[in-house]
Parts: C-alpha cells; sequence; structure tokens
C-alpha cells in the first residue's frame, strides 16, 4: 500500500478548494486505470473524501485509497483512540475536523456520523454523509449502492451504535469557487 501517494493526491484535491459534491453520482463508473469507483470507496472514503467520480479519474486514485481508509478498527485502542486515529488520517490531507456544534453548516463545511460496532469478533466501524438538511446517506465497504436517511439513526444497521456526530472543514474552499458547489 502506498499510503503516502494516497495522502498526497488528497492534499492535492483539497488543496484546490474541493468539498463533498458528488450531487447524485452512482459509484458505477470505471477509471481510466479499470477499476470501478465503488471498489475504491468505502464508508470512511465516501463520508470524509466523497470525491467525484471525474477526480477520482483525474488523481488516478487506486486501491491504496481503499487501503488508506481501512483498518482503524482495533480491540487494542478505545473507540476514543480508533476515533482519533481515523480523524488524524483525514486531518493529514489537509481538511480540519471537530465535534458538531451546530447543525448549520458553512459552505466549507460537511458533517459526518461516525459508529462503531463492538458487538462481533471483528469488530466495525461506520460512517454516514450529511449531504443536506434532509439527507444522510451511507455506502457500505465496496458496495456500489447509496443507502439515504432523513437523520442519523442511533442504532445503523442493526449493529452500529451512534459514536458523534463531526463537523470536517476545507480550509482551502473560497466562497468564489464555484466548481465545487453543493446544497446544504
Amino acid at each position: 500500500m502506498n499510503r503516502e501517494k494516497t495522502i498526497k493526491n488528497l492534499k492535492n484535491v483539497f488543496a484546490m478548494g474541493y468539498i463533498p459534491a458528488r450531487k447524485g453520482q452512482t459509484y458505477k463508473f470505471k477509471t481510466q486505470k479499470g477499476y470501478y469507483t465503488y471498489d475504491l470507496v468505502n464508508c470512511l472514503g465516501h463520508a470524509c473524501f466523497n470525491l467525484r467520480n471525474e477526480t477520482i479519474n483525474q488523481y488516478g486514485f487506486d486501491l491504496d485509497l481503499l487501503y488508506a481508509c481501512q483498518g482503524y478498527f482495533t480491540y487494542f485502542k478505545s473507540l476514543e483512540g480508533m476515533a482519533e486515529s481515523m480523524f488524524n488520517f483525514v486531518e493529514s490531507v489537509g481538511l480540519k475536523v471537530e465535534k458538531a456544534q451546530s447543525k448549520f453548516l458553512k459552505k466549507n463545511e460537511w458533517q459526518v456520523a461516525l459508529y462503531f460496532n463492538t458487538d462481533s469478533i471483528d469488530g466495525d466501524y461506520h460512517f454516514l454523509l450529511r449531504e443536506n438538511a434532509l439527507c444522510w446517506t451511507s455506502k457500505m465497504s465496496t458496495e456500489e449502492n447509496i443507502a439515504k436517511y432523513l437523520s442519523p439513526p442511533k442504532v445503523f444497521s442493526g449493529s452500529y451504535d451512534l459514536y458523534d456526530i463531526y463537523t470536517i472543514s476545507n480550509p482551502h474552499f473560497h466562497k468564489s469557487n464555484k466548481t465545487f458547489s453543493r446544497e446544504i
């Protein structure tokens, strides 16, 4: 896995002011490298980065993107420690993360809900992305489907408990940037 290359590519994307703006794109897009985008993006990648298909293709993202977004669950760390590890990765690409203080967001902000499943032997985590005021979306693992919710449930998929909601911001976003816009 080339984590450094993935972080460098993500830094470049967000340095240009990118914010989640897939606008309903499906993940059934085949890149020039021959990957379907649903195979490259898990729940963390969907919620925290939400890269457009064109961006994934243009920057040559491959399975290293998926690998960089996996493997954060371990029983050797507390839930707080695992959340910190995940968000340290998100911050390593130039984004800022804080616990959500408000439902009202600035143009350069988006929210994610973090869940943990501690009931199984393997354990797991999951993320939802707030697309707008009335829609949260979920992408399970490398599946291509996106599920929609009116609000983040307290218990997701029967075994994932809501841990907390976070606000992520891109300090490089400029209001005049029409390329990366979305409705909140």
